[in-house]
């Protein structure tokens, strides 16, 4: 089966474009109106590739929407609206429909965006498709870094790694259960990234997984990252510690739907950055910086160990 990538390909290809121009590779497409810029996204789901143990049908609604808001911010872009595909199949119920909604409706609203309607339909399983739509002066692409650009994140990596793992091969600790309480529901401090996001050079946000996230940035900038620190929460170096898994592994190949921003900035503006998340308390963590030498690489005490290109892909 092809790639996610390599389908996307085949289909600007029949499309007669070409396969980098503008937002092609992004997660969200922009068209300008005037001075503003429309930033949309789709988003879709499907019953058997989220529905992980534990999560509710509440839980799951919030985070399609937050999933489809994420990529809006990350360009940074304010959110105007919401619109939505249902498709049931035949076994659902009023209850299970009731609770997705809530879900969706409670995740719109911690962000102050109206959910404004959508279409439902018949599905052999259960899908559901979310488009946002955002209002921005500029847009912040995945291109747009330069060699020297230091590269940043608004968040820790792992939990949501360990969270998979933890329910996916039955691996159960006490502090997994704190875990679960705090990722189920994804309160993302996406109303706080454009404040830094304004800053930046190029962006992306994590939700395919740290390792190809960081590839995506490279590529769009025909560059290359050295990771120079990968943020980990404690509660993540315990549990790893505890059952013996490798923490790095975890983070860089394990994760998605982290939710969070990452980003590059240029040497002169890093201390503005770094100030201005600190009055905010937005909480930013340096990864590493941009380099010539393409691939991205992470930064041991004697050499450069290069990693692979993988994440998150919904074709396989």
């Amino acid at each position: 089966m092809e790639s996610e990538e390599e389908i996307i390909r085949f289909i600007w290809k029949i499309l007669c474009k070409e396969s980098y121009e503008s937002m092609n590779f992004e997660d969200a497409v922009a068209i300008k109106i005037g001075r503003k810029y429309i930033v949309l996204n789709i988003d879709g789901i499907e019953e058997n590739s989220v529905w992980i143990p534990g999560f509710t049908a509440y839980d799951i609604g919030w985070r399609a929407v937050i999933g489809s808001l994420s990529d809006i911010f990350v360009k940074g872009a304010t959110p105007l609206g919401i619109i939505t595909y249902i498709g049931l199949n035949n076994s659902f119920s009023l209850d299970f429909l009731s609770n997705i909604i809530r879900g969706m409706r409670d995740a719109a609203a911690e962000y102050n965006t109206p959910i404004l309607g959508g279409d439902l339909g018949r599905s052999k399983e259960f899908i559901m498709v979310v488009t946002s739509i955002g209002i921005t002066d500029k847009v912040i692409l995945r291109k747009g870094a330069k060699v020297g650009d230091i590269v940043y994140t608004t968040g820790l990596f792992g939990e949501t790694s360990l969270l998979y793992k933890c329910f996916l091969e039955n691996l159960c600790h006490p502090i997994c259960k704190d875990i679960f309480n705090k990722n189920h529901a994804p309160k993302p401090k996406f109303n706080k990234w454009v404040k830094i996001l304004r800053y930046a050079s190029s962006s992306i946000d994590s939700s395919d997984g740290l390792a190809k996230s960081l590839y995506q940035l490279a590529q769009a900038n025909n560059a290359g990252i050295i990771i120079e620190n990968i943020p980990i929460s404690i509660n993540v170096r315990k549990i790893c510690d505890i059952l013996k898994l490798d923490y790095v592994k975890l983070c860089l190949y394990e994760g998605g739907e982290e939710f969070e921003a990452i980003f590059t900035i240029s040497p002169e503006q890093e201390s503005k950055v770094i100030e201005i998340a600190k009055e905010n308390d937005i909480p930013i963590y340096r990864l590493g910086k941009v380099v010539a030498k393409k691939g991205v690489w992470i930064k041991t005490k004697d050499k450069l160990l290069k990693i692979q290109n993988i994440g998150w892909d919904k074709l396989r």
